[in-house]
């Protein structure tokens, strides 16, 4: 499927390019390496999403990239087939398969992004890349200059809010219209910090952190939801059961 280029966006782009010596390089080598590397969980990972639910193995995303530009972003398809289009996914998302929650948790769904890296629509470290059509409708002038650089596979807001802004949304409220008028500026102010001092170091430590996430905050995580599914059962069918019994 060809994408319907925004001219108007793209070539009349109000900012200049951001980026620093050697970006691009750095971005195509470990690009390279990581889908030379990470070839056997590439394979397992769509395996099991064609084993969990009926439906394609990628999910391709227009998104907003480098000046304007849409892009489609891969993904490894964590959503049923058959939900709604919303573009914001909330907390304990009924749309999202099992399979999908785990390849979410340990950022396994973004791999194909490597892709997108090759081709230079993406970075290894940026803004993250917003859907095209909340662009269009919620960004301000001064916050399109968050397309002045690649959007990235990470970046500081995912480092900051992991696992997820979603898990920032309270409860009882629409996520996609909490998203658009609360978490989506504070996003954007914080990727501008990111733009406005972007370098080897910053990315560096994005990096670093991001392992950290995957490696270490994703498991206590984990672990915390199993414990709170534990409690929930013991609350709901342990001493009560029991006594119903007796």
């Amino acid at each position: 499927m060809d994408v319907d280029y925004d001219q108007g966006l793209s070539t009349n782009f109000p900012y200049p390019v951001r980026s620093y010596p050697g970006k691009r390089l750095l971005d195509v080598i470990l690009a390279v390496l990581g889908l030379l590397i990470l070839s056997p969980l590439f394979l397992l990972a769509a395996l099991a999403v064609r084993l969990s639910s009926p439906g394609p193995i990628f999910y391709r995303g227009l998104r907003a990239g480098l000046r304007g530009r849409p892009f489609w972003q891969l993904k490894f398809r964590t959503m049923r087939v058959d939900h709604d289009r919303r573009p914001f996914t909330g907390k304990e998302d009924p749309r999202v398969t099992t399979v999908g929650r785990v390849l979410r948790l340990f950022r396994i769904d973004e791999l194909p992004q490597l892709i997108n890296i090759l081709r230079g629509e993406m970075s290894w470290v940026g803004p993250r890349p917003e859907e095209l059509s909340v662009v269009k409708r919620c960004y301000t002038r001064e916050q399109l200059r968050v397309l002045s650089a690649r959007p990235g596979l990470t970046g500081t807001v995912q480092v900051k809010y992991f696992p997820g802004l979603e898990f920032c949304i309270p409860p009882g409220v629409d996520p996609q219209e909490y998203y658009e008028k609360v978490l989506l500026p504070r996003r954007l102010e914080e990727d501008l910090q990111y733009v406005d001092r972007m370098s080897l170091l910053v990315d560096i430590w994005v990096l670093i952190r991001t392992l950290y996430c995957i490696f270490v905050k994703s498991w206590f995580f984990l672990l915390a939801k199993v414990r709170s599914a534990d409690v929930s059962v013991g609350q709901t069918g342990g001493p009560a059961s029991l006594a119903e019994a007796g």
